[in-house]
């Protein structure tokens, strides 16, 4: 169990965080939002890496925000920092029940259902990055990867 004051922080095998605890911590803490997201590089938008059934289930229909959205960068799953909040854990309990769930998470649809330009789904990333974008926004602090994270695949 957490309380009110701690820090959730997940971070792959084959990644390192850069930058102290201490600093990611304040960086939190003197920032109205709870989450700490990583966003990878701007050449990997959302559509080629998230299947029509998980972008329908988090997105709904067309809008134009949803389409912004689709042609944005795809936030990491690699690493990421909650400071504990009703927010914070309203979005692990929503990608928890998101993941659980076989035909958002799992890849067996064909496809000829896919977008034009989508490549493979990304799973739990591809919901974490979703929901981040949608209905968690407001609380989400995004940065890019690079600037927190050494990852071995990405040098």
């Amino acid at each position: 169990r957490t309380s009110d004051a701690d820090f959730i922080v997940y971070c792959d095998s084959s990644s390192k965080f850069v930058i102290p605890f201490e600093t990611l911590m304040a960086t939190l803490r003197n920032s109205p939002a709870c989450m700490l997201a990583l966003q990878l590089p701007n050449s990997l938008p959302e559509r080629h890496w998230n299947k029509t059934s998980c972008i329908r289930a988090i997105c709904g229909g067309h809008t134009p925000h949803r389409d912004t959205v689709l042609e944005s960068a795809q936030i990491c799953a690699t690493a990421s920092m909650y400071r504990k909040t009703p927010r914070s854990q309203a979005f692990l309990d929503k990608w928890s029940r998101f993941c659980s769930q076989d035909h958002i998470v799992v890849d067996v649809e064909s496809k000829k259902l896919e977008h034009p330009t989508f490549i493979e789904h990304r799973h739990d990333q591809a919901i974490s990055s979703l929901l981040y974008k949608t209905e968690f926004k407001d609380c989400t602090l995004v940065k890019p990867i690079y600037d927190f994270i050494h990852h071995h695949a990405f040098g």
